[in-house]
């Protein structure tokens, strides 16, 4: 039994093992080191004047790309709103330092992700973050950020803060997702 769980301990650790902290990490290559589909499950919080509730959507993909400079991410989201790709620059001075990450973990009752992301040896900010500006204009306006903070070369956190307004209602949409590499999609090839 003993060599079962030293078996399952080793295996659960390797993935950890293998990443790379970003701490400090300089800016060249940086955005070719993060391109690619990622994959996650977000914790949405919504709330109104006089209503608040957390959801679950589901698993998204995120697709993101070396851009000039920074990347350009890729959502269904995004799509749906008609502004991918998202241009994401590198971030400075840093949005999120470590009380405002815990903020927003508290807010999408996600604060199982600080746990995910504690074994980085700093703290967000002396991360590389990455923050994309959202503005949409028309029946329903759109406006705030989306923020990649990347942890390790295979977790990353990203955070969405936007507020909707349409017709004298105002919703604010605060969302966190732990990104990790996604395996190819079927017809990936």
């Amino acid at each position: 039994m003993k060599a079962v769980v030293a078996a399952l301990l080793i295996v659960l650790a390797a993935p950890a093992a293998n990443a790379t902290s970003l701490c400090e990490a300089p800016d060249d290559a940086l955005a070719d080191l993060l391109a690619g589909t990622w994959t996650g499950e977000p914790r949405q919080s919504i709330d109104s004047l006089d209503t608040a509730r957390i959801r679950a959507p589901g698993e998204i993909r995120v697709r993101l790309a070396a851009g000039d400079p920074g990347l350009a991410m890729t959502t269904g989201f995004l799509d749906n709103l008609g502004i991918a790709p998202l241009d994401m620059r590198r971030a400075r001075p840093v949005p999120f330092d470590v009380d405002r990450v815990d903020d927003v973990l508290d807010t999408t009752e996600n604060a199982v992700l600080a746990d995910l992301l504690s074994d980085t040896p700093c703290g967000p900010e002396s991360l590389p973050q990455f923050s994309g500006t959202v503005d949409i204009e028309g029946g329903t306006r759109v406006e705030g950020t989306i923020t990649i903070v990347a942890y390790f070369t295979d977790r990353l956190l990203g955070i969405t803060e936007l507020t909707l307004q349409n017709d004298g209602a105002t919703l604010y949409l605060t969302e966190t997702v732990l990104l990790r590499p996604a395996e190819p999609a079927p017809g990936d090839g």
